[in-house]
């Protein structure tokens, strides 16, 4: 891994733990969860397209990374919109999130374990974790203020393995 990326985890960790923070510390934490994902989908959309147009159009396949940009940007207006109306169709949605990322994680993981990857456990648990925090809030969805701190938990939970992947040693493969 390069120092570049390194860094790039520990920041990302460190604003998902302060964001956490902030959440669980703000008076009216879900309007502060809902600014904070517009914000971040939207930033990780310019991103993208910006990748795009510097290097990406270059590449094989690079009209993907494209439209991941405009889809990203997409969710991040679209959850900037959303502020107005009732507060559970916005946790649902935000949910809705976590639920996807788990599948995904936990598909990554059975994928890595098939090619032999020994990482592959850190993605199933987290996973499992997105699946877990998942199931959790929808039980404690008719208080806004347990489910907002059972998502700064989850957040925390992302920061941490953020910053422990980019402190993880990476093996260096010699072709001779």
């Amino acid at each position: 891994m390069y120092r570049l990326r390194r860094i790039s985890l520990i920041v990302r960790g460190a604003m998902m733990l302060i964001s956490a923070l902030i959440l669980i510390f703000a008076m009216d934490g879900y309007i502060v969860l809902i600014h904070l994902l517009a914000i971040t989908l939207a930033l990780s959309g310019i991103g993208n397209i910006y990748y795009y147009v510097t290097m990406a159009r270059h590449m094989v396949e690079g009209r993907m990374i494209l439209y991941k940009g405009l889809i990203m940007l997409d969710f991040g207006i679209f959850s900037y919109a959303m502020s107005d109306i009732p507060r559970y169709y916005i946790l649902l949605y935000l949910l809705g999130i976590h639920l996807f990322s788990g599948v995904v994680e936990i598909l990554r993981a059975i994928e890595a374990k098939r090619y032999g990857a020994t990482t592959w456990g850190l993605k199933l648990f987290h996973g499992i974790v997105n699946f877990v925090l998942v199931f959790v809030c929808v039980r404690f969805i008719r208080n806004l203020n347990t489910v907002t701190i059972l998502y700064s938990g989850g957040l925390i939970y992302s920061g941490i393995t953020q910053i422990a992947t980019a402190m993880r040693k990476t093996k260096v493969v010699y072709i001779q």
